[in-house]
């Protein structure tokens, strides 16, 4: 299948309810992607696309933001109408490339531009009549030590949680979200404590080039955070996404990679939300058995949150 899929039967799938569930709860999980446009292609299309691939409205929708960005502008308000929930992460980086707001900057109170800038944010999200999950600079130990220490990264968070609660975003939820490969050691340096985080969250890719990067399963990329995250007591929500490994070996199987994430999510209840990548070689229908496997995991009961 194609990304230049109808519209209009986009249009014809059913938009799935954004239940609030509770971590171990319920054996069911959100799904959603965040899909990157083509050259010449709308944020809508792309998205209804990777829908279209699917089968059906997928439950989330990831979106990036750069510092100077609306959190809450047409887009998103066309997304959550059709029954969506935005998954939305933004960052100090500017659009133009100049040097990036720090986190010491963002966690001042004293700053007065940066503060302003955080209690608009707060207050589009307060008026926001939509659950949203929010994420503030994914996979912050990249960006040591252009944005800051770790200290100064836990400040920054805390400092935003302060901002967007205290403006009275009640539908938003904090999702504290780092690279899986940080969970094995440094995970508690960059955790801003329970008491301001409500979902955990991780990113990791089956990046698989042969011997430089083995292979790795949807299972071995995250064995770890579930493990570091169930003292924790917080829901889990993963994004993630594998590259064709262009072997004949059916070990080596992007579709049975994606196949084989739903029987781990039965063993991870905690799991509650997955995101995939549809971007580049993270691509969804890379091939027709990659596609195939895409649209089975979708129509998979275990994320069905409607029943």
């Amino acid at each position: 299948m194609t990304r230049a899929l109808s519209l209009l039967a986009c249009a014809l799938y059913a938009s799935a309810c954004s239940p609030e569930i509770e971590v171990g709860g319920v054996e069911r999980c959100l799904l959603g992607a965040h899909a990157d446009p083509e050259s010449g292609e709308t944020r809508e299309h792309a998205l209804e696309s990777t829908d279209a691939l699917a089968g059906r409205r997928l439950d989330l929708d990831r979106q990036y933001h750069f510092w100077e960005d609306d959190l809450i502008g047409d887009y998103e308000r066309w997304s959550a109408g059709q029954g969506r929930v935005l998954a939305l992460s933004f960052t100090g980086r500017h659009r133009d490339g100049s040097p990036p707001v720090r986190w010491a900057e963002v966690a001042d109170p004293a700053n007065e531009p940066v503060q302003a800038h955080l209690a608009e944010i707060a207050q589009q999200l307060a008026a926001f009549d939509a659950r949203v999950f929010l994420t503030f600079q994914q996979q912050p130990e990249d960006d040591v030590p252009e944005y800051g220490t770790t200290e100064d990264f836990v400040a920054a968070w805390r400092r935003i949680a302060d901002v967007v609660r205290g403006a009275g975003a009640s539908r938003v939820e904090l999702v504290w979200t780092i690279g899986s490969g940080v969970f094995a050691g440094e995970a508690d340096a960059w955790y801003p404590g329970d008491a301001y985080v409500d979902w955990i969250g991780a990113t990791g890719f089956n990046w698989y080039t042969g011997a430089a990067a083995p292979w790795r399963s949807f299972a071995m990329i995250f064995v770890g955070v579930e493990q570091w995250s169930a003292p924790h007591g917080k829901p889990l929500q993963l994004l993630t996404g594998s590259v064709e490994s262009g072997s004949v070996d059916p070990l080596l199987s992007k579709a049975r990679w994606l196949m084989d994430i739903v029987p781990t999510l039965h063993e991870w209840t905690n799991v509650q939300a997955l995101l995939l990548l549809d971007d580049g070689d993270f691509r969804l229908d890379t091939s027709p058995e990659t596609a195939d496997a895409f649209r089975a995991l979708a129509s998979d009961p275990y994320f069905d949150v409607r029943r």
